[in-house]
């Protein structure tokens, strides 16, 4: 990955924790979409996150990248 994408992804990192930071409990109990609330949204964007950290590191260090998470998810 270029350092130019690294530099990116940090940004807009720094860019989330600042909007979250600054988030009330009502600001995250506000509906996002027709299932979700804005807490549960950027839960299911964190849990994202770590599982494709998880798939990367497996691939990268020649370990079975499957999973047993189900298709639907």
């Amino acid at each position: 990955m270029s350092h130019e994408a690294i530099e990116r992804i940090n940004e807009e990192r720094e860019r989330l924790v600042a909007l979250v930071r600054d988030c009330s409990d009502d600001d995250l109990s506000v509906a996002a979409g027709d299932v979700r609330i804005v807490s549960s949204a950027l839960a299911h964007m964190a849990f994202g996150d770590q599982f494709a950290k998880l798939l990367l590191e497996r691939q990268l260090s020649g370990r079975d990248a499957r999973t047993d998470v189900p298709e639907w998810h």
